[in-house]
C-alpha cells in the first residue's frame, strides 16, 4: 500500500505561509477578542461579585496593581507597577511604592492620587 502524503504537506505547508504573513501586519490591531469561562459581572474583580466573576481572568493584566492572581491562585507581586514591603508588625505597616517606570497606556505615570 502506497501513502500519498503530498498534497496533505503542500496544504499544511501553505497554510503555515498564510498564517505567518498574516500575523506580520503593519497596522496595529482596534481591538481584541478572547474567551472566558463564566459570566462577566462588573469590571471590578476587588469585590465579592468581581472575584466570583471572570473579571479576575479579563482584566488580571489589564486592571494592574501591586499584585495578580498566578495559575494556582496565589498573589504574585507585580514588580512592573511597584513594590510592596513590611515597615511594622504590630500593628501591621505596609510601604507601596510605585514603580517610575509605571505609566498608563498615554504615557503618564501613576500616582498615588490616582
Amino acid at each position: 500500500m502506497v501513502v500519498r502524503r503530498g498534497p496533505a504537506v503542500v496544504a499544511a505547508a501553505a497554510a503555515l505561509v498564510a498564517a505567518l504573513l498574516q500575523s506580520c501586519s503593519r497596522n496595529a490591531a482596534e481591538q481584541i477578542n478572547y474567551a472566558v469561562d463564566g459570566p462577566l459581572a462588573t469590571y471590578n474583580a476587588n469585590t465579592v461579585v468581581g472575584a466570583a466573576s471572570s473579571a479576575p481572568q479579563a482584566f488580571a493584566r489589564a486592571l494592574t496593581g501591586f499584585g495578580y492572581h498566578g495559575p494556582d491562585g496565589q498573589i504574585v507581586g507585580d514588580h512592573d507597577f511597584g513594590a510592596v514591603s513590611v515597615v511594622g508588625r504590630e500593628p501591621l505597616l505596609l510601604d507601596y511604592q510605585i514603580a517610575d517606570s509605571a505609566v498608563y497606556s498615554d504615557g503618564k505615570p501613576i500616582t498615588c492620587d490616582d
